[in-house]
């Protein structure tokens, strides 16, 4: 029997023993310690002692023929991959030798119930990849069309998970549909309690999906990925590495690839044409005919058929974590693809879905090709369960896709009540990364190497965007308190900030303001103590909680309050915007009617474009008047909140500059300043409230 043991560790093993530099014979006349610390120089401790324990084992064979097989016993394992593909290949005993299809034996071997219709389409198409793949074994065959069939059967293999997802989701949740639905208005009194159980699944099932709809469509439009989940990669350095700036690479090199996945995705017939000419596709072949029957993901397909050539994916590394390292997922972004459906507009739904989740499968498959070879050279071996999952949920922490944990059964649901979970949890593990850092010295094992390797990332990554930060303060451009709004953001215009962290400054936000209870008010240059109900810590929680709610939740919750988030009053022109349009395009259609200024418009669309967060810190005052002239003209209502930070800087300037007042208490500027401020805002709306429309 093979002994599986990590590739490189038994590819040096291999080499060594057939040089002669040692021979089997050598091996057997060491004592157990000596033997065992022989194989410590070409791998860890724990696979030294699984490598010597096989060794024994031959020793004390009754033949010589079990320890001369010891070379060739040092093989990794065919086939671990936990993929539709590899459970296939264990089913040609399904049926009984008169041909009948042993439906429940074929669930038990696939993963999930299906019927002989469905089971020949999946092992029809499992066994055109073997094909591909036996041909270009054959002696004499082409560099080309070798290529070309690995492009081939990796294509294969992306329909057949696909066909393999559509059966399995067919199997779950109500066979209750319209029809059925009609007939319930008429008949509800009379229905079985099972068929009411359906029913209510199909609801909650519909429900669901409308709220997906709308977050889908917010997130539409955009090339958002790069400035939000991806931007870590910006702020690492992989020490140790070949390329210490690979992360760098990834990045641009994924981005500047998106865009080629929008055009592909709005030209959809000319790059099926490209492709059926690439791979010389036969248009009546089982290839053809999957690519036409998905052509509107084709750009989607073909980043993931280049993922199931790589190594680390025919090895089964990729599905040997927890979270297959983020991959073959739907990302949070794009709960639905209903949008799609939608006459004209569905093509450009389509193409951003495309774009993120194609460019979030390439930057996790190629962050984890980077880590899993630099943990294997630290000693790691990668095949282990417990080390692929800490890895794996690393590399999803860095690309914007934590894992979950306990609430993973539940991931579907709360990401479509807030504003993707397991991106803010990524968020989190920025800072809970750290303490990884217990294990810096000398003599942790292989999991704490990984752990380790998570604190070095965190650390990097704060440092970076803190040296940035440091940069533009001196500038004024931001503020170091992680208190204030300012913090984490760079203004670019007027009262205009970018975020250029991601969002992982909100989080540091959050638990700063939580442990003090107070806040930076950079426009007064003073704290303030944060008043609320119940805990303080609690009311900045909620409240932080409510700006992470998904557009479905962040409706109702404004309709309670009466009012939007900002302050908007609840219209059906208001609420209509806040469901129907995406985010970058709100952004724009927002900033040019209360501004009237296209430039500030254009940053602010370019900022949200591709995930930089623009942040507008223009003061919005509340109270009767204010929020009457609000109701009576937008335009009016900021233009008088404009003059109003004008003369609060004008009044302020004074103040700032007069040593005794800076070294007053924080208190008592305070209440000076907001002596000022209450007087500034009095007179400001007393020359706009009866203005006429």
């Amino acid at each position: 029997m093979a002994l599986c043991i990590p590739e490189k560790t038994a590819e040096k093993l291999k080499k060594l023993l057939r040089s002669g530099e040692v021979s089997v014979d050598e091996l057997a006349g060491f004592n157990s310690k000596k033997r065992r610390e022989f194989f410590e120089r070409y791998s860890t401790p724990d696979v030294a002692k699984k490598i010597n324990i096989d060794f024994e084992r031959r020793m004390t064979a009754k033949t010589r023929k079990s320890l001369d097989n010891f070379i060739d016993g040092l093989n990794t394992p065919k086939d671990v991959r936990n993929t539709v593909k590899s459970r296939l290949a264990d089913t040609d005993n399904v049926f009984t030798n008169d041909g009948v299809f042993l439906e429940d034996l074929a669930g038990q071997k696939v993963g999930f119930k299906l019927d002989e219709s469905e089971f020949n389409l999946l092992y029809d198409l499992g066994k055109e990849i073997e094909e591909l793949k036996a041909a270009n074994k054959k002696k004499g065959i082409s560099k080309e069309l070798k290529i070309k069939n690995e492009k081939k059967s990796a294509l294969l293999e992306r329909y057949l998970n696909k066909e393999a997802g559509a059966i399995e989701r067919s199997r779950i949740g109500t066979k209750a549909g319209p029809r059925k639905i009609s007939q319930a208005a008429d008949e509800y009194g009379k229905m079985s309690i099972q068929y009411r159980n359906e029913l209510g699944e199909f609801m909650i099932k519909a429900v669901g999906e409308l709220a997906g709809s709308m977050k889908s469509i917010k997130a539409s439009f955009d090339n958002s990925l790069w400035g939000r989940q991806a931007i870590k990669l910006l702020m690492n350095v992989q020490v140790g590495t070949k390329n210490p700036f690979i992360t760098q690479k990834i990045w641009w090199n994924n981005f500047k690839k998106s865009w080629g996945d929008f055009k592909n995705t709005f030209f959809s017939e000319a790059y099926k044409n490209r492709i059926f000419k690439e791979l010389d596709l036969d248009k009546d072949g089982r290839v053809a005919k999957y690519i036409a029957k998905y052509e509107n993901e084709l750009a989607l397909d073909m980043a993931y058929s280049d993922i199931y050539t790589r190594p680390n994916y025919k090895n089964g590394k990729y599905t040997r974590a927890i979270n297959n390292y983020g991959l073959q997922v739907r990302e949070e972004a794009f709960p639905s693809s209903m949008p799609e459906e939608i006459p004209y507009l569905g093509k450009g739904f389509k193409a951003s879905e495309n774009a993120f989740t194609a460019g979030s499968a390439r930057i996790r498959a190629d962050l984890a090709d980077v880590l899993i070879d630099k943990m294997e050279e630290a000693g790691v071996d990668m095949m282990v369960k417990e080390n692929a999952d800490a890895l794996g949920k690393l590399v999803g922490g860095m690309t914007g896709r934590a894992h979950l944990e306990t609430f993973e059964p539940v991931a579907e649901f709360l990401n479509k009540a807030m504003f993707s979970p397991r991106f803010f949890k990524s968020q989190l593990e920025t800072f809970t990364n750290l303490k990884g850092v217990a294990y810096m010295g000398k003599g942790a094992t292989e999991l704490q190497k990984v752990k380790k390797e998570a604190a070095v990332q965190s650390l990097q990554q704060i440092a970076t965007a803190f040296s940035l930060l440091s940069i533009a303060s001196i500038f004024d451009l931001t503020d170091l308190d992680p208190r204030s709004t300012r913090f984490g953001r760079i203004q670019v215009k007027d009262e205009i900030l970018v975020d250029i962290t991601g969002g992982n400054a909100m989080v540091a936000g959050m638990v700063a303001k939580m442990l003090s209870d107070k806040r930076y008010d950079s426009k007064l240059g003073v704290y303030k103590k944060i008043d609320g109900f119940g805990s303080k810590s609690t009311d900045i929680l909620v409240n932080f909680l409510e700006n992470k709610q998904a557009p479905a939740l962040r409706i109702m919750t404004d309709l309670l309050n009466g009012e939007h988030f900002g302050g908007e009053p609840i219209s059906v022109k208001n609420t209509s915007k806040q469901i129907l349009l995406p985010i970058s395009v709100e952004e724009i259609s927002t900033q040019f009617a209360q501004r009237n200024d296209i430039s500030t418009a254009l940053i602010m669309l370019m900022g949200e474009a591709i995930g930089m967060s623009t942040v507008d810190i223009r003061w919005a005052p509340r109270g009767k008047d204010w929020s009457e002239l609000r109701k009576k003209n937008e335009v009016l209502f900021w233009k008088a909140s404009g003059e109003l930070s004008e003369e609060l800087q004008i009044r302020m300037k004074p103040l700032r500059e007069n040593e005794a007042f800076q070294n007053q208490e924080n208190e008592e500027k305070l209440k000076r300043l907001e002596k000022i401020a209450r007087e500034v805002r009095k007179n400001i709306i007393s020359r706009y409230k009866n203005i006429e429309n």
